[in-house]
């Protein structure tokens, strides 16, 4: 019997060792795969997860940890921190790991890494022996949060009404000024729509339906709005208004500044001024401090210069984008403009990063701070190569207009002096030799007084008619058929040159002052050119329509010539600068032996 009980004993001894291994191989599995589940987890997660003992030893490195740190978790494991990074026993990493092996309090922090030379949100944990770090890069998220508060400091000191608005178009936040222009609170606005609260009899609706939908399609607005104050008064604001977007592209809000032009548009003044801030972002912005060093670029600056914001860091836009040509005096204006903290505009010859010049129209506006001392210098700057480029063809153009006016008032007055001294001045000249005789009672006195008399009305006819080509028909009495008449008439009494003319178009036409002014003395100097250089013996003169324009052509029989040898004359000249100078064109066709075609096109 006692041998049986010993037999059962044993029995059940290895019994309860095989249930025991059984239930420990179970744990054990179990373990296993909750450490599977949790390593899978861990490499999964978006946050770098790094685990070390109480002297900084690597034990775990994730998948994120390695892409953030840029370290190979084989390189990592098992390596002191010292060991990865140099420089670590200084750091603020090798703080937070003292104050966890003092204090076993988990430690939350945003910290920026000398290492990785990012911003980084950190949580850290002591747990048997070992410390765990979650970390992930929030360098975009500073970023823009920087940014915002930059937008904020320019929104609190700009004169304009600024305000920000949820993707609902409900006020959210408005400046001093927006209070100050239309007379609401910040409680009484916040909540509230802007088409809404500042509503009135001239608000236009569909401007505000085009507001609502260029912003929900992500694109900017600018425009001009007839709004109400709380009080009823009407305010002509510019507006500009643009979707702001988080890191991920979604559009976080709408910012949106409006400018009070009421009394720029009631004096009827010169151009719109431009917003401080919105209506210039797409312009390049740059914030500078008070001695002149660069802390932000947009990237409108970026795109316009080719510098970025590291380039220009702790630099002044000037010593970045000034040249070797650039003007003393302006640099000397501007610099006593940031001396005296005053806001100014200019236009600068400046050198994007390609070494490639452009015209920029700069304007700077200090931002002070409570105390009224300048914190922060906001400057805009506008391309405006182009428009500098038109204005220097505009100027060269006026140069050669006003080169011709007064080559073809020279050829005028020589004209004259020679009329007067070959013709007038010789025949007072044998008047004056015939009353000599008279007088010292030499040859036939009767005969010698005719002859007088004939020569001195060839004279008076002679003056009448330069006095007749230097003046100016009288608009003021009589058509244009009538002056192009008399005209062509003087000119075929002269026995020279057969006039044929055709005024049908015109019989009837009344025309205004410069247009009639401008045919007759185009028709003047066209009829001059073919007496003097065509040889001709018969001119066709004839009117015309063509649409809205008012055609006239010059058709001589003379010797012709050719127009690309013989360039173009002081009378053709003349001819082309008076007709431009109506909007009109003119032409003139011609070859040796095949007399001259001139057209002129003028609208009326």
């Amino acid at each position: 019997a006692g041998t049986a009980v010993r037999m059962v004993g044993k029995l059940h001894n290895s019994t309860e060792k095989r249930r025991a291994e059984i239930e420990r191989r179970h744990y054990g599995e179990q373990l296993r795969n909750q450490h599977a589940s949790m390593v899978a987890v861990l490499e999964q997660m978006s946050d770098g997860f790094i685990t070390t003992d109480l002297e900084g030893r690597v034990l775990y490195w994730n998948k994120e940890a390695e892409r953030i740190t840029g370290i190979p978790r084989k390189s990592a494991l098992g390596q002191l921190f010292a060991q990865l990074y140099p420089g670590y026993a200084e750091s603020v990493y090798a703080e937070i790991f003292r104050e966890l092996r003092r204090d076993p309090t988990p430690v939350h922090r945003i910290v920026f890494s000398p290492f990785t030379h990012r911003w980084m949100e950190l949580h850290a944990y002591t747990a048997v022996e070992k410390i765990s770090v979650f970390f992930r890069d929030i360098s975009e998220q500073k970023h823009n949060e920087e940014e915002l508060q930059r937008l904020s400091l320019i929104a609190r000191q700009t004169t304009n009404a600024v305000s920000l608005l949820d993707t609902q178009f409900r006020i959210t936040w408005i400046n001093g000024a927006y209070t100050k222009l239309f007379g609401f609170t910040r409680e009484e606005a916040i909540g509230c729509r802007t088409s809404e609260l500042l509503r009135g009899p001239r608000t236009e609706e569909t401007l505000m339906r085009r507001f609502r939908s260029q912003l929900e399609a992500g694109q900017e607005f600018t425009g001009e709005f007839v709004n109400y104050s709380k009080s009823g008064a009407e305010i002509i604001t510019e507006c500009s208004a643009q979707p702001v977007r988080d890191p991920e592209g979604n559009v976080q809000y709408y910012f949106m500044m409006m400018t009070d032009i009421t009394g720029r548009r009631r004096r009827e003044e010169e151009l719109r001024l431009l917003s401080m801030i919105a209506t210039e972002m797409e312009d390049g912005v740059v914030i500078i401090t008070p001695d002149r060093k660069t802390t932000w670029v947009n990237a409108a600056f970026t795109r316009m210069t080719g510098y970025t914001l590291e380039d220009m860091l702790g630099r002044s836009p000037a010593s970045v984008l000034e040249g070797p040509d650039a003007d003393p005096k302006l640099h000397a204006y501007i610099r006593s403009k940031y001396e005296a903290a005053q806001p100014f505009r200019v236009e600068v010859y400046n050198y994007k990063k390609s070494g490639e010049p452009f015209w920029s129209e700069l304007h700077v506006q200090p931002l002070f701070d409570a105390q009224g001392k300048v914190e922060l210098f906001f400057s805009i700057r506008k391309d405006i190569t182009e428009r500098k480029r038109l204005e220097q063809e505009l100027d060269e153009q006026r140069t050669r207009t006003t080169a011709a006016v007064i080559e073809a008032q020279e050829a005028e007055r020589s004209a004259v002096s020679q009329e007067l001294h070959d013709n007038v001045n010789q025949v007072l000249t044998t008047v004056k030799l015939y009353q000599e005789l008279c007088r010292d009672d030499i040859g036939n006195r009767a005969e010698l007084t005719d002859r007088s008399i004939r020569l001195l009305q060839e004279s008076i006819t002679a003056i009448r008619s330069l006095s007749k080509r230097l003046s100016a028909p009288s608009l003021g009495k009589i058509r244009l058929e009538e002056s192009v008449r008399e005209l062509t008439d003087s000119v075929a009494a002269t026995g020279k040159l057969e006039v044929v003319l055709d005024t049908t178009a015109i019989d009837r036409l009344e025309v205004d002052g410069k247009l009639h002014l401008a045919l007759y003395r185009i028709l003047q100097e066209g009829l001059t050119n073919v007496l003097k250089h065509a040889g001709a013996t018969l001119v066709n003169v004839s009117f015309g329509f063509t649409g809205e324009w008012l055609s006239l052509q010059v058709t001589d029989n003379g010797r012709g010539f050719d127009p690309a040898r013989a360039g173009s004359g002081i009378g053709l000249s003349n001819i082309r600068t008076r007709a431009e100078s109506l909007a009109g064109r003119a032409t003139c066709h011609s070859a040796p032996g095949a007399g001259c075609v001139l057209h002129v096109e003028l609208p009326l």
